[in-house]
């Protein structure tokens, strides 16, 4: 900034000058572009000069809020400093500053985001001075350490300051100095550099103005005089347009965290409460003087329902020193959770985050990955990938019985799902019942399963069928079920029955017939002879109750032909007491029946045992 009633020259000559060049703004650079411009409101209280509201040089950026100084010569006013809100540019409070020589004032500001502290220069001392102030936003108050005095140069206030957090140096600017200087943290002058009026095209007497720190190797400078901003290699042998305005531009400060994944510099308007941030690449710019965390993102792949690990990023820091320990991270995982990642690496980097998330959903989520420097939060770099979870594998086993009466309704398959926190809207299930015809099946479950799929059709003709069950996840996984079944016919008016010896799969059976207690073998005892194999109480039978009939045929038994499968009781115990036969029923199996069968006993009914019923 420059004091122009204090220069040894005629004021309206300079301001005639200032107008020139304030008319002649170059072109925006790239980058440079112009992100935002917010007006601090309501403004503080810092007086101007002549026409002007305000004398206010530095801006600085505690990672979260803006700071900006008052540089006038009103000692009431000018050791306080606003905080700012840098989105909207709220005015959010104040520190008062102590420990300072009364009305020394505070130029530009710098902060140090290592120790979480602010340097400053003063406004109003020669030599100029620099301190180093711990902020208290509880208290509102600031607490400033004198650190070392500026032999005098140029004017009283000091136009820029920057810490570095490289090399834990300072650089200074002085107001009306075409000279920056690089100082230790104790004040010992490591270099300057003098001929910036002619390095940064700035024939106006001011020359260089703020200074941030870009990264290990390049410097922000800017010229207010000029109203430009310059890259610079910290060596200063090049220089390169970074970006321009229309306003006196002063001291300048990092922010890579309102902007993110872009980074942005902003700077401070000289006589009003105007800031403004330039777009800045990701990778420079870090708050609080540290070098600017570098990153890419690293795409994941795995399966829902299970545990996937893996890296989700990598990143560098320019310090040489850096280790692991010095950083956090926070994996966001697409789905609403987040976790902290796992920081590996050898001092020095490249350093790998890595996590591990259970996704309960197939499908493909972004990931968002925002590391930290913990000694400095406000240096940060956030990127993205993308996470691709697959659909878990689906298992479906044969859940029908082996046998299954003309009209079934009932399960047909069961189904397991490798991802527990599936549930029955994930799927849909079809049934080919085996006789060229099809239907939906319903899925039941809890979530993570087991689950059943169940169906009901009705056949035409009894035999054997294959039942096959097929399942669809939305995710794309598919599992089919086959089951080899016999379907039989219950007869009218009551069943046929056959002793328990003869119940094995695959026997030839007597179930009617002349012979019959001869030809069936019982482990209760032999059955009564009058007994030919129909009982009729009850008419349809079930495993476990008992049933009655009368002798010979009485009873009528069905007449032929029978089914070609038929439902048929199987009984360890007949017993006769009067005109009255009794027995238990043990199983009840399916019979595939031979031509031959009569209602009179004289004309035997055969088969085969195919399945069992029950």
């Amino acid at each position: 900034m420059k004091r122009l009633r204090r220069l040894a020259i005629p004021l309206i000559l300079v301001i005639g000058a200032f107008q020139v060049v304030w008319g002649a703004t170059p072109a925006l650079a790239s980058p440079g572009s112009l992100l935002r411009s917010i007006t601090v409101s309501p403004a503080p209280n810092c007086d101007g000069f002549d026409d002007h509201i305000t004398l206010s040089v530095g801006i600085a950026f505690d990672g979260k809020e803006l700071l900006v100084s008052c540089s006038n010569t009103n000692a009431a006013q000018n050791e306080i400093i606003t905080r700012v809100d840098p989105s909207t540019g709220a005015n959010l409070g104040t520190y008062v500053v102590s420990g300072m020589i009364p009305g020394e004032g505070i130029g530009a500001m710098s902060w140090d985001g290592d120790v979480g502290q602010l340097w400053i220069g003063t406004a109003n001392a020669l030599p100029q001075r620099i301190y180093s102030v711990v902020l208290d936003k509880t208290l509102g108050t600031g607490v400033a350490t004198f650190r070392f005095s500026h032999a005098a140069d140029g004017l009283s206030i000091v136009d820029g300051i920057a810490y570095d957090g490289t090399d834990k140096s300072i650089w200074m600017s002085p107001d009306v100095s075409d000279t920056i200087y690089h100082y230790t943290l104790a004040g010992v002058l490591l270099g300057s550099h003098s001929g910036l009026r002619a390095s940064l095209s700035c024939p106006f007497p001011g020359g260089n103005s703020g200074i941030a720190v870009a990264s290990t190797t390049t410097l922000y400078l800017s010229t207010d005089g000029c109203s430009t901003i310059y890259t610079a290699d910290k060596a200063f042998a090049s220089f390169t347009l970074f970006a321009s305005t229309n306003t006196r531009l002063e001291d300048l400060e990092c922010d890579n965290v309102d902007f993110a994944p872009l980074g942005a510099l902003w700077s401070k308007d000289a006589y009003d409460w105007e800031l403004r941030a330039f777009e800045a690449p990701a990778e420079q710019c870090a708050p609080g003087g540290d070098p600017a965390i570098k990153a890419a993102g690293a795409n994941l792949s795995g399966t829902e329902g299970s545990t996937t690990t893996g890296t989700v990023a990598t990143f560098t820091d320019p310090d040489p020193a850096s280790t692991a320990a010095e950083y956090a991270a926070t994996i966001d995982w697409g789905d609403t959770t987040t976790s902290a990642g796992v920081i590996s690496g050898p001092v020095g980097g490249p350093f790998t985050v890595t996590g591990s998330h259970v996704y309960q959903e197939e499908g493909s989520y972004t990931l968002t990955v925002k590391i930290t420097d913990v000694d400095n939060p406000g240096n940060t770099a956030t990127v993205s990938s993308t996470a691709t979870i697959g659909d878990a594998a689906l298992a479906a086993v044969c859940a029908a019985p082996a046998a299954i009466p003309m009209s079934y309704s009932g399960p047909t398959a069961g189904l397991s799902d490798a991802n527990h926190f599936g549930t029955t809207a994930d799927f849909t299930a079809t049934i080919n019942w085996g006789d060229t015809s099809s239907s939906a099946g319903t899925v039941t479950g809890p979530m993570g399963g087991p689950y059943v799929v169940s169906g009901s059709h009705s056949y035409a003709a009894p035999g054997p069928y294959t039942i096959t069950t097929t399942i669809n996840d939305d995710g794309g996984s598919s599992a089919t079920a086959s089951c080899s079944v016999t379907v039989f016919v219950v007869v009218a008016g009551g069943s046929f029955v056959i002793g328990d010896g003869n119940a094995a799969l695959g026997t030839n059976v007597t179930f009617w017939g002349a012979q019959w207690s001869k030809l069936n073998t019982l482990s209760g005892g032999s059955a009564p002879a009058a007994f030919k194999g129909f009982e009729d109480t009850p008419s349809t039978a079930a495993c476990g109750t008992q049933w009655s009939t009368d002798p010979g045929n009485s009873t009528p038994p069905p007449p032929g032909p029978l089914p070609a499968f038929m439902a048929v009781v199987v009984s360890s115990s007949i017993s006769q007491s009067g005109s009255t036969i009794s027995g238990d029923t043990v199983h009840i199996v399916v019979v595939r029946t031979n031509p031959g069968y009569q209602p009179n006993p004289g004309h035997a009914g055969t088969g085969t045992v195919v399945a069992q019923i029950c």
